[in-house]
């Protein structure tokens, strides 16, 4: 019955583009991610999920890294992903991270333990919607070059919606 409803109602597809797996890690060395893009669909929105590393003793509000959007049509659509705000620290739970003055953490999208550790890790999802629907022809993460070099970033997942 389900099934019928569904076909009935032909609800769109959960995601345009989604790419997860293997995390990518933006660091001085690799410092920005490019997807190029061939959508049919549009997309309205973008989600990303992530965690930092080695970001304690960055500001809350720190901008850590570009995300740009280009259209079809040459439009450009950018956000950025800041400490504590739209990503946090992946051992945010661990003491001498969490005591840390002035540390903040996001609330965390999912929580594991890692192999060999005691302590849970966090990954952190942020999302933005786009004014309108566009037809997405690249996704460019760029980590900032103002940080210092132990600072990373862990993209876990990548997602288009429409």
């Amino acid at each position: 019955m389900a099934l019928a409803v569904a076909a009935f109602l032909q609800l769109p597809a959960a995601s345009s583009y989604s790419s997860s797996g293997t995390p990518i890690v933006l660091s001085s060395e690799q410092h920005e991610l490019v997807r190029d893009l061939d959508l049919e669909a549009h997309v309205g929105s973008l989600v990303i999920d992530s965690y930092l590393q080695n970001s304690v003793a960055l500001t809350t509000g720190t901008p850590v890294v570009e995300v740009t959007l280009e259209t079809v049509n040459g439009g450009h659509h950018r956000w950025l992903i800041r400490v504590g705000i739209e990503s946090g620290e992946w051992a945010a739970r661990r003491d001498d991270v969490a005591s840390s003055d002035g540390f903040q953490a996001p609330p965390p999208w999912l929580a594991w333990i890692p192999a060999e550790s005691e302590v849970f890790a966090q990954r952190y999802r942020a999302r933005w919607q786009l004014p309108e629907s566009v037809r997405a022809t690249r996704l460019t993460l760029t980590r900032l070059p103002a940080l210092p070099t132990e600072v990373g970033i862990a993209v876990l997942g990548l997602e288009l919606r429409p």
